[in-house]
């Protein structure tokens, strides 16, 4: 990442995925990292759709010049909300083209207009697309944990038509990149592929200074709200646990706290 720290003043650009809240907080950690180090996060994108909305903490801590949303692919889940429907979710990314398009479109514009050094892609397939089509000339690179996926000592579940999906998303949102970030809590050998760097996880200053407590309950994530089924069912048989939840549901706040009496 010696590139990302260099001493003199650096420009960036960010594109966000927005499905889930892993990368955005990749994104507030990175964001905080450089602008420590003198430089300047100029404008942050992130990639939404029907199903997601920025969550306030992301825009509140992302701490850059400009944040914008932008209409971006998406997964397709059934209709309880939990398993993802991979060739629904193909379907839809065909039919909203033209939207993605006007999402590049206005990416390029920014660009143009900020002039980054380093335009920097926590995972989302528009930055690849972009990079493909108007190779504008700057540094693009690409985080997450999925790259890791790529390293040849990483043990990958049987082959499955799934596999090749992901690996083939990997391969999209990092066309042309000059290196994929892999983040690991696990040490491994320098890869075979010189692109690929392997560093540990970016992790919130918040969490190391953080104060360990015991609470009466049981926190959980969710990043489809169908999960919720399964866990509101075993709550029903378990009413003296309580539990406090995060998930993304328009309905209801988003720490919601079953509590059954």
């Amino acid at each position: 990442m010696t590139y990302l720290m260099e001493h003199r003043k650096l420009k960036y650009v960010f594109l966000v995925q927005g499905e889930g809240r892993g990368h955005m907080t990749q994104a507030i950690t990175l964001s905080a990292i450089l602008q420590k180090a003198g430089h300047s996060v100029e404008h942050v994108f992130v990639g939404t759709n029907s199903r997601r909305v920025v969550p306030d903490f992301f825009l509140n801590k992302v701490k850059a010049v400009n944040v914008e949303s932008l209409p971006s692919p998406g997964f397709v889940t059934d209709r309880k909300g939990k398993s993802v429907r991979i060739w629904a979710a193909i379907a839809n990314g065909l039919f909203n083209l033209h939207r993605y398009i006007k999402s590049i479109l206005e990416v390029y514009k920014v660009v143009k207009k900020v002039k980054p050094d380093v335009f920097l892609n926590f995972y989302d397939p528009l930055g690849g697309l972009y990079n493909l089509i108007f190779r504008p000339g700057l540094v693009y690179m690409c985080i997450g944990h999925q790259y890791l996926a790529h390293h040849e000592d990483f043990q990958f579940a049987s082959g499955t038509i799934d596999r090749w999906l992901f690996l083939l998303n990997n391969k999209l949102t990092a066309i042309g990149a000059k290196n994929q970030l892999a983040l690991s809590f696990t040490s491994y050998s320098r890869p075979e592929d010189p692109k690929l760097l392997v560093f540990p996880p970016l992790l919130r200053t918040d969490i190391k200074t953080c104060e360990v407590i015991e609470r009466d309950y049981i926190l959980a994530y969710l990043l489809n709200k169908g999960y919720s089924e399964e866990l509101l069912e075993w709550h029903e048989h378990n009413q003296d646990i309580r539990i406090h939840c995060f998930w993304d549901n328009e309905e209801v706040d988003d720490e919601y706290s079953p509590i059954l009496i």
